[in-house]
């Protein structure tokens, strides 16, 4: 073959740049030798099949297994073979390059003349078998490009310059084949192909800088490209989640094929005089006004005019429309009118950008659904939005909704120049005023013309009826629905032309009721009674009812047997059908096998419901003239019958993923159920005759005492939406409101309806979370979420033994403490307490109530009035209900509460402390500030002697203790108090600050403390026990301490400075902010909330590992006045005299941190937490004391509160101490307001001999995080202690329980501290409280033995008495006055909440788990060593120290 035709071989179509390439070459082959050896690969390569790279390993098998023993199977194994490997990559990337079988031929056939030759010339291939190394390596390079090589011509240049070298190097190879002989001996002709492989790997080199560079190319479109789809996507994902948060709010989408609907039956010829209208065209072309308002009498075609409109603007504009077509049978709220639009112009705003702002999905998040819908329109040429069948929604509640919507769309279109407004109605005045100003259109003459048209039309579709004179009709009118029933009955019943003719001419009556009522007489008289049933529930029902859900509904009216419903008693398909027909349609609302039992029944138009509201009698015949009747009640009596069934008298159980019946049915099944236990008590609203309510109110009454009423409870729980949540209503703001759950005039007047309603309501109060749960939109981190339906964790018996829910079935034995008592007058409980002994096995009530004398004696009333105070004392027996065993009643005069009271006049703690509390063991209680004490009858009375210690008796009292004869009164307070005579303290002869300094200065006169100073402050003496590891062998100064400087004068610190000495006003040289006010009175200081104080910054050690115990520099130093005063004084109650007092003013406050007596009477110990961590150790026999500091574990921490706890053998005290840590920003420029807050328990032991002098030595320390908070109450605060002898268990009030149990020793016992560390644990399971327990003290007693030492005490939950508490309920009063639906309130008046109890296993806790919550506490620091306090530091003088010099580095 030629060259000529070499290059002629290629199709005729358009060359690639490779192929012009090797063109380009072949015609530089003008040597007959290089032309031979081309034409030479050709002849070898036609001799090989298609499959060329299998035909060319094939032969190379074939050479190898002859020559398997010789030196040339080496050759073709080691070099040959992995060259031809690698030329079928590349041969491959050639073979894409070109459509010219030549020029793949040729490749192909190189290689075969070297087989065909390699058993001559082995030899030669093992001398070059470098450059066939290199060919393999270079060519293999070559085919990791192959993506690249397509589309690129620079590419295809260098694969075919490396083509060209390769075909040169072979033809090198068989030109040194014909001279063998001499080629071994020749260097040059092995240099000729190092040449040619070196240009081979320069053509590869270039490939790849150009590989790389398309590489980057590709890349950056590639990530383009992977942009676009991401931002596609995200988009796509964003329009999901508007369209769901969109589909939420609407619940009924029948509607939406409304329009489309109604254009498939309008009748060629009618609507069309619309397009011609010139108010239609003017509203359709940006005429003013934008609102176009159509109305006419019922039945005229305005929704089919509407849908007609829509079409035509769709087709005439680029624009954008929504629609909303209002429903007799559907009631919807604004909200969901506006979903449905914004629904509409979403997608239209989708298919024409194809993306989904950001600010769309935060509106649609935020149910800011109206400013979405502006959104919509803004940027839009031409908006429509259709409003059909306004008259439907006339009524007061529905008309307020449909009336927002149509203010808010007003407003669009002047806003918004773009939108129109199409409104369709009949007419009424509301809706005139409404859209007072718009464009009116009447069109009552046109749809008499497009019902002629329509008769017309319909009569020339009979045979022979087409010269029929349509002006029989004229009857007809302007009512399409009128005619269209004619021409049906015309259809079905006419059987010759002169009956047609007949009923045209007179058998047709007048009206559209006339004709209704008709049809109703065709009906067959067995089908009455059912008939009867079926159009009471649609007409009447709240919502349309799907056809599964009406077939149970009549099941349940007329079964036989009255408790359950059996399959005899259904009735057939067959006639629910002929009653249907032709009243009610099917609407299908979904697709699948169930499409027709959830398809809606609805009646074909809104003139029928409105003849049978008008005509309840229509069912009637002549022999039955009262029934059936259509009826209201008739839907009530179903949803009554049907949650009244057997099957319902127990609360349904969950198997697996579905909810059963107490007979084991599936409740998905129970089609009639969700219906009737969401709407029972708005249909029995709409029963009006004062019979038939008096007659239902019995079954009212048996229904809700019944367990039936807790199953509908767990279904509204469970599949009704809101059922039990709390709504804000606008305009009336800080006012809750519940949804109605009993028939109004049942609740009305007063009586068992109105009792039931309070009981229920009550039970709301404390458990609707618990039940708000089941259908609401929380996270998967919701606590009630995986309990939802459980209704038998509720206490139904902490309810009380008079709540008709109290018999519910629970899974627990809970208690109300509630012993009903009549207090013969007329009271009000303003505060309430309780007192638990240590063993949590009796418990005593304390109630303060304001009473209402009518006749009070002159001296009683000089004095200001009375409260009465009532104390119950409960006892737990082992296993059974508590027992109430005392009651006592005492008057007392209310000034006593004077001071604890945040209304009193004189108030000192600004509700700091609580008006009453009773001591750990319950036989002291402090009710204002008197003291009272259980005597051997078991009443509580007062202390005697008590005025005679402190001349008229204690002023302000904050904590107290008694151990038999010897009491402790004590206090915290920024200024002294008022007696309970209304004198001041300086005015009673009480102790002032002047007296404090009298005091200081005359020590050696008082019979209070010794004047030998080591008497009254001692060290710690030898017989001190240490620290458990030694380090600490005396009370020195430990490495961790820090500075102190007390300004005050301080008494605690090894000085031995007596306490005489303590807080000397005249020793003290305070230095006093010329900002800070200086109050002459006492009583004229405005005391800050002690709530807000805790939070406050300053009292909050700021430094971290220096000088905690200062306040920061930048608060001046508070006034003395200012300052808070600790006072603690021990009586001697036989003696009546104080036999020790103690004083001193401290830096901040410290809450509810009582003192206590050592539990030995041998021992005359107290210990009290002063504040800032120091606690006081006072032996009281030898009037000696000392102070030791329990430094924060952490910086920026300061004490809440500090309580102490003997163990009762008396050899060890266990402090229990609540920090809060301040929440440093990282941004200075900010102060975060929430603390964390953190409990340190400490145990100690006491020294045996010297129980008084020494202090106690610390053996184990737990710390655990207990949460955030930004708001503590601390006359109340969340927290409980329990103590037991080997834990205490901290309970934090809250609606689960949620208690700790920490170890108070290193494996269970008194160890050294370096024992392995225990778990704070906690419950394992959920276990829920009352709703109000979260304001409430919560308590938790392990179990026990019981009292006799025989009988187990179960494990108790103790929820204390809450505040009082207004029970409302609202009602819809005359709907065109009532301004919300929520207009009368009945107030039940004001119910304290009792204190309850629960017996719980530990196993139904789940265990106690580890609560991860116990942090590690750093070493060296001193975190739970009670040390003493450092003195004499000198202090930072802004003035004198100021000596500075640059700071230069």
């Amino acid at each position: 073959m030629s060259l000529s035709k070499l290059s002629q071989c290629s199709p005729p179509t358009e060359k690639t740049y490779f192929e012009r390439a090797w063109d380009e070459y072949v015609a530089t082959l003008t040597n007959d030798k290089e032309q031979g050896f081309i034409q030479k690969c050709l002849q070898a390569a036609s001799g090989l099949p298609d499959d060329r790279a299998t035909s060319i390993n094939q032969s190379l098998v074939e050479i190898v297994d002859k020559k398997a023993e010789s030196a040339s199977q080496k050759v073709l194994g080691t070099y040959v073979r992995p060259v031809v490997d690698t030329l079928k990559g590349f041969y491959g990337i050639i073979d894409t390059l070109t459509s010219s079988n030549t020029i793949a031929s040729i490749s192909w056939g190189c290689v075969k003349l070297l087989l065909d030759t390699v058993g001559q010339y082995a030899g030669l291939l093992d001398t070059i078998q470098s450059q066939l190394k290199t060919l393999q390596i270079v060519l293999s390079n070559v085919t990791q490009y192959d993506q690249l090589y397509r589309g690129d011509e620079k590419m295809q240049q260098l694969l075919c310059q490396t083509y060209i070298s390769v075909i040169g190097f072979w033809r090198r190879v068989d030109k040194e084949c014909s001279r063998y002989s001499t080629f071994i001996k020749s260097s040059r002709s092995a240099k000729k192909l190092d040449d040619i492989s070196k240009k081979i790997e320069g053509d590869v080199s270039r490939i790849k800088d150009r590989a790389d560079v398309l590489s980057k190319v590709e890349s950056r479109t590639e990530y383009t490209s992977y942009q676009a789809a991401r931002a596609a996507a995200e988009e796509a994902t964003n329009l999901e989640l508007v369209r769901r948060c969109l589909s939420s709010k609407v619940q009924n989408l029948s509607h939406v094929i409304l329009p489309s609907k109604k254009a498939r039956r309008i009748t060629k010829g009618t609507c069309e005089w619309l397009s011609d209208d010139v108010d239609f065209i003017k509203w359709q072309n940006d005429g003013s006004p934008p609102i176009l308002w159509l109305y006419g009498p019922p039945g005229c075609g305005k929704s089919t005019l509407c849908s007609y409109a829509i079409q035509s603007v769709e087709k005439l504009h680029p624009c954008r429309s929504a629609y909303h077509f209002c429903d007799f049978a559907q009631p919807y709220e604004a909200e969901q009118i506006y979903a449905r639009l914004a629904q509409q112009l979403l997608e239209q705003y989708w298919n024409e950008f194809q993306k989904v702002p950001p600010q769309m999905l935060t509106l649609a998040a935020t149910s800011s659904l109206t400013d979405l819908i502006e959104l919509l329109v803004k940027d839009c040429s031409k908006v429509f939005v259709f409003l059909d069948g306004l008259d439907e929604e006339t009524s007061y509640s529905r008309w307020k909704e449909v009336a927002e919507v149509i203010q808010f769309l007003t407003e669009l279109t002047t806003k918004f120049s773009s939108v129109r407004l199409w409104c369709s109605t009949q007419y009424y005045d509301k809706i005139a005023k409404a859209l007072a100003g718009c464009v009116v259109l009447d069109i009552t003459q046109h749809a008499k013309q497009d019902v002629n048209l329509f008769l017309r039309q319909a009569v020339s579709q009979f045979d022979d009826l087409q010269n029929l004179d349509v002006g029989r009709l004229d009857r007809v009118d302007c009512n399409f629905v009128l005619a269209t029933l004619i021409m049906e009955d015309l259809e079905n019943n006419a059987t010759s032309l002169g009956s047609v003719k007949e009923l045209l001419e007179g058998l047709y009556p007048e009206s559209l009721d006339a004709h209704y009522r008709r049809m109703f007489k065709r009906l067959d008289k067995a089908l009455l009674r059912l008939a009867c049933n079926v159009f009471s529930l649609i007409v009447y029902a709240k919502r349309p009812l799907r056809l599964s859900e009406l077939r149970e509904a009549v099941w349940c009216l007329q079964r036989k047997y009255p408790d359950s419903l059996r399959v005899e008693d259904k009735p057939f398909d067959k006639s629910v059908g002929a009653v249907f027909h032709p009243f009610i349609e099917l609407v299908s609302t979904t697709s699948g096998d169930h499409a027709r039992d959830d398809a809606e029944c609805r009646l074909f138009h809104s003139t029928l419901r409105l003849f049978l509201v008008k005509c309840p009698d229509v069912l009637c015949t002549p022999d039955r003239l009262s029934e059936p009747f259509l009826s209201p009640d008739v839907p009530a009596r179903a949803c009554l019958s049907y949650l009244g069934l057997s099957r319902y008298s127990e609360l349904m159980n969950r198997q697996d993923t579905r909810w059963v019946d107490k007979e084991g049915s599936p409740v998905e099944h129970h089609n009639f159920l969700a219906y009737a236990a969401k709407y029972w008590d708005k249909h029995l609203d709409d029963v009006e005759d004062p019979k038939k309510r008096q007659e239902l109110s019995t079954r009212i009454d048996s229904f809700i005492r019944s367990p039936n009423f807790g199953t509908c409870m767990q279904v509204q729980s469970l599949w009704v939406e809101g059922q039990f949540s709390v709504y804000r209503v606008q305009d009336m703001e800080g006012v809750r409101h519940l949804r109605r759950v009993f028939p109004t005039w049942f609740v009305q007047a007063p009586g068992p309806g109105r009792m039931l309603w309070s009981e229920y309501r009550y039970f709301l109060h404390e458990w609707k979370y618990l039940l708000a749960c089941g259908n609401c939109d929380h996270s998967s981190g919701c606590e009630v979420r995986p309990y939802t339906g459980q209704l038998d964790r509720v206490w139904f018996g902490a309810l009380g033994p008079g709540n008709f829910l109290s018999e519910s079935k629970s899974r627990y034995a809970s208690f109300a403490l509630l012993s009903n008592q009549d207090l013969g007058v007329e009271a009000k409980s303003i505060f309430g307490c309780v007192g638990i002994d240590v063993a949590g096995s009796q418990i005593t009530l304390l109630h303060i109530w304001s009473t209402k004398d009518r006749v009070e004696n002159s001296a009683s009333s000089a004095r200001g009035g009375t409260v009465l105070c009532t104390f119950e004392t409960w006892h737990f027996p082992a296993q059974s209900s508590p027992e109430c065993r005392k009651v006592q009643r005492m008057k007392l005069d209310k000034r006593i509460l004077d001071l604890y009271r945040d209304d009193g006049p004189d108030t000192m703690s600004k509700s700091k402390v609580a008006q009453a509390t009773f001591a750990p063991d319950c036989q002291t209680v402090r009710i204002g500030n008197r003291i009272f004490m259980l005597n051997d009858s078991g009443d509580f009375v007062p202390i005697r002697g008590l005025s005679e210690m402190e001349g008229m008796g204690p002023g302000y009292v904050e904590d107290f203790a008694r151990r038999e004869r010897f009491l402790v009164l004590a206090s915290r307070t920024r200024r002294s108090g008022r007696k309970a005579d209304g004198r001041s303290d300086e005015d009673a002869g009480g102790e002032s600050d002047k007296e404090d300094e009298e005091l200081s200065e005359n020590s050696d006169d008082s019979d209070w403390d010794s004047d030998d100073q080591s008497d009254g402050y001692e060290s710690a003496s030898e017989a001190s026990t240490v620290y458990s590891d030694d380090l600490f062998e005396y009370d020195g100064i430990t490495p961790w301490y820090d500075p102190y400087s007390d300004d005050e004068g301080s008494d605690d610190d090894e000085d031995d400075t007596s306490s005489e000495d303590v807080d000397s006003d005249a020793s003290e040289s305070s230095s006093v902010s010329d900002d800070m006010p200086d109050s002459n009175s006492e009583f004229e200081e405005e005391i800050e909330d002690d709530r807000a104080r805790f939070l406050n910054h300053a009292h909050y050690r700021e430094e971290d590992d220096h000088d905690w115990d200062d306040l920061p520099l930048y608060i001046p130093d508070m006034p003395t006045k200012g300052r808070v005063r600790a006072k603690i004084t021990i009586y001697d109650m036989h003696d009546r005299s104080p036999i020790f007092h103690f004083h001193r003013r401290l830096k901040c406050d410290l809450y509810v941190s009582p003192p206590v007596f050592h539990p030995d009477p041998k021992k005359s110990l107290v210990v009290w937490p002063l504040a800032d961590g120091d606690v006081l150790f006072v032996d009281f026999h030898t009037k000696r004391h000392f102070i030791r500091r329990l430094r924060p574990s952490t910086t920026h921490t300061r004490h809440v509160f500090m309580k102490c706890h003997f163990s009762a053998c008396g050899e060890f005290l266990h402090i229990a101490a609540l920090e809060g840590q301040r929440i440093v920003s990282k941004d200075a420029s900010t102060t975060a307001a929430n603390v964390k807050l953190a409990v340190l328990v400490s145990t100690y032991r006491l020294s045996q001999r010297k129980t008084t002098r020494s202090p106690p030595t610390l053996i184990n320390r737990v710390r655990l995080e207990i949460g955030e908070t930004n708001k503590l109450v601390v006359s109340n605060l969340p927290y409980t202690l329990t103590w037991t002898c080997q834990h205490l268990h901290l309970t934090v009030s809250g609606r689960t329980l949620q208690v700790y149990r920490v170890p108070l020793f290193s494996n269970g016992k008194a160890a050294k501290i370096e024992g392995d560390e225990q778990a704070v644990e906690r419950p394992g399971e959920t276990f829920f409280l009352p709703e109000t327990a979260a304001k409430r003290n919560v308590y938790y007693f392990p179990r026990m033995e019981g009292i006799d030492g025989s009988n187990e005490l179960p494990a108790r939950i103790i929820v204390g008495p809450g505040n009082a508490e207004f029970l409302e309920e609202t009602q819809v009063t005359d709907e065109e006055e009532c301004p919300i639906h929520a207009a009368r309130h009945f107030v039940t008046g004001v119910k304290p909440c009792p204190p309850t109890c629960c017996y719980v296993n530990e196993d139904e806790l789940g265990g106690w788990v580890d609560s991860h919550t116990r942090t590690k506490i750093q070493e060296q620091r001193g975190v739970g060593i009670l040390d003493v306090r450092m003195e004499g530091v000198e202090r930072f003088d802004p003035d004198e120290d100021c000596d500075l010099e640059p700071y230069i580095f």
